[in-house]
C-alpha cells in the first residue's frame, strides 16, 4: 500500500464506508478523480483540505508520515498567497465602498453587493488563515 492508498483508506475507515465511490461523494470529488489519485499514488490535499477541516479530521492522524514535507509546504505557500490576495481585494473593495458612500445618487443595492463581497472575502481570508495555521503546525511537527 502506498501514500495515496494510506490516506484514502484512512478516510474510508473514518467515514465507516467501503467503496471509493462513497468516499468520492463524501469528499465532493468525482469518482474519476478518486481513481486518478489511486493510480498516480498522489492525493490532492489542497482539494480536500476544506472538507478535512470542516469535518475536524485530525490531520496528524490522516497524514502521518505518508506525505513529504514538500507537499505540505507547497500547500502552505498556496494558502499564504490566497491570504495576501484576499487582503488586497478587501482593501480595494473597502475603498470602492467608501467612494459609493460619498456619492448620494448611488443605488443602495450597489453598496449592499459590495458589502456582501467584502464579507465573503473576509470569511475566505479567515478560513485560509486557519488552514495555513494547521499546515504550519503539521510542518513544525514533522520537522522536529
Amino acid at each position: 500500500m502506498q501514500n495515496a492508498h494510506k490516506i484514502l483508506d484512512k478516510l474510508l475507515d473514518y467515514y465507516k464506508i467501503t467503496t471509493d465511490k462513497e468516499l468520492a461523494i463524501r469528499l465532493d470529488i468525482s469518482i474519476d478523480k478518486m481513481y486518478s489519485w489511486r493510480k498516480r499514488n498522489r492525493v490532492d490535499i489542497q482539494e480536500i483540505l476544506p472538507i478535512i477541516i470542516k469535518e475536524k479530521i485530525d490531520l496528524n492522524w490522516l497524514l502521518g508520515n505518508v506525505l513529504e514535507n514538500k507537499d505540505i509546504v507547497r500547500t502552505f505557500a498556496v494558502k499564504e498567497n490566497e491570504i495576501a490576495y484576499n487582503r488586497i481585494q478587501i482593501f480595494e473593495l473597502a475603498d470602492e465602498l467608501n467612494q459609493f458612500k460619498s456619492q448620494v445618487n448611488k443605488d443602495d443595492s450597489q453598496i449592499a453587493t459590495l458589502l456582501d463581497k467584502i464579507e465573503k472575502l473576509m470569511i475566505d481570508k479567515i478560513k485560509a488563515e486557519a488552514e495555513r495555521d494547521i499546515l504550519l503546525d503539521i510542518v513544525k511537527g514533522k520537522m522536529k
